[in-house]
This record gives C-alpha cells, sequence and structure tokens, in this order.
C-alpha cells in the first residue's frame, strides 16, 4: 500500500483574524452612530458568534475605541 503524505495546511494568523473581526465590529459601531447597536445585531451583522463579538467590544472599551 503506497500513501502519499498531505501537507498540512498553513496556520492560522491569530492576530490578523483578531484586527479583522475588530474592524468589521468597529464599522458597525461607527455606522451606527450615536443610536448604537446591541451585541447581538453586531453579532449578526458581522457573523460572529454574541461571545465573540463581547469580547472584542471589551477591549474596543479599554482600548477607547468604543463608549461603554
Amino acid at each position: 500500500m503506497n500513501r502519499t503524505r498531505t501537507k498540512a495546511p498553513a496556520g492560522v494568523n491569530l492576530p490578523a483574524l483578531r484586527h479583522h473581526n475588530a474592524a468589521l465590529v468597529l464599522d458597525l459601531l461607527r455606522a451606527a452612530g450615536a443610536e448604537g447597536i446591541s451585541r447581538l445585531e453586531l453579532a449578526e451583522g458581522t457573523g460572529l458568534t454574541p461571545q465573540a463579538v463581547s469580547k472584542i467590544t471589551a477591549r474596543l472599551r479599554e482600548d477607547g475605541l468604543a463608549a461603554g
């Protein structure tokens, strides 16, 4: 039996992925303006989980990029 080994897929660049996801959330926050937007709406608008959106918005608040 002759098996061919396949090359493992390239690793995910987690910092770049975090930056991309934060940019998605920040874009929606900016578009919502003073009216605001819920975390659930952010999750639906980005395709991220509500938990991920909560972590991202917490980081954005810590960095002074989003209001608390």
